[in-house]
């Protein structure tokens, strides 16, 4: 990445290293895809797909510091390696290049919705530290805070790449409504991989969540059962983990239909995400779209 290429030092290995750590990058593909449903500049299209990319990856960064993550996708993590200090100082390093490039362009106005969004992602991450086992929570207020965690940023990277071309407010409301349904569905999707996913499918330790006291949406539904509901709140209470506890909590949520009903949810976003794009016009991009917004529901990494 050119980005990486204008480094030089550690700065350039730490940004090559999770540069190189790959992803779905599906980001920056739905920014390219909602750039091309009119007339558009294609290199400043590459240019915001970039950035909200940057954007992501910093937001990866130090999320593992503040998870104290060892691994991701099967590689160590960047404070695995170099440590909390360096990790941060790479995070904030993508961020502001991020903006850079944006500004370079003087792209403002998305600068503003991707400032806005980071602030979201903020206040998210407090959000979830605050409501560590926090059982009072509900489905309403995960909503809320997914949306912040993880949807507002793939709604920004449609509405970015709608930004780049001749949509027209519209449109490009239209694509900020299909991010933030599709990203919804992502994070639901996401939770409940880490109790029921494959180690080796997913690219991180599962279970991470529970350990962490994250409220997610099988947590959530589950202790609304009336059988698994107790059994749950003790395990939480104890702030029990390891292997034998995860399998309870699967076995428990599977009983329950916490799981069924996670998929069941995340299915819903999909299928409204999807609906934001028949007025958009018929062409290769909405085909694409409608295609990923699948490919979130059916994932198994």
């Amino acid at each position: 990445m050119e980005m990486a290429g204008s480094l030089y030092g550690l700065p350039a290995e730490l940004a090559s290293f999770i540069i190189a750590s790959g992803g779905k990058r599906i980001r920056p593909i739905l920014a390219l895809h909602s750039s091309d449903f009119a007339e558009c500049d294609h290199e400043l299209a590459v240019d915001v797909a970039t950035s909200v990319e940057l954007v992501h990856m910093a937001s990866i960064v130090h999320d593992d510091v503040i998870d104290q993550a060892m691994s991701r996708r099967g590689r160590e993590t960047i404070n695995a390696r170099w440590g909390n200090h360096l990790a941060v100082l790479t995070g904030d390093l993508l961020l502001s290049k991020a903006l850079e490039i944006l500004s370079r362009r003087r792209k403002y106005g998305v600068v503003r919705v991707l400032a806005n969004t980071v602030a979201n992602m903020s206040q998210a991450e407090m959000i979830q530290a605050s409501r560590a086992f926090d059982e009072r929570m509900t489905e309403a207020e995960y909503t809320d805070y997914v949306s912040k965690k993880t949807a507002y940023l793939m709604a920004a990277s449609c509405y970015s790449g709608a930004a780049t071309s001749r949509a027209g407010r519209k449109r490009m409301a239209c694509m900020w409504e299909y991010g933030l349904y599709l990203g919804i569905a992502f994070q639901i999707i996401d939770d409940t991989l880490d109790i029921v996913g494959d180690e080796t499918m997913i690219g991180k330790p599962t279970g991470k969540d529970l350990a962490c006291g994250v409220m997610t949406l099988p947590i959530i539904r589950g202790l609304q059962h009336p059988v698994a509901g107790p059994a749950l709140r003790e395990i939480m209470r104890s702030r029990r983990t390891g292997a034998e506890t995860l399998s309870k909590v699967h076995h428990l949520l599977l009983e329950s239909g916490a799981i069924a009903y996670s998929y069941a949810q995340a299915r819903k976003y999909v299928e409204f995400a999807k609906a934001k794009l028949q007025s958009m016009p018929d062409c290769s991009a909405r085909d694409c779209l409608l295609a990923l917004a699948e490919l979130v529901i059916t994932r198994n990494a």
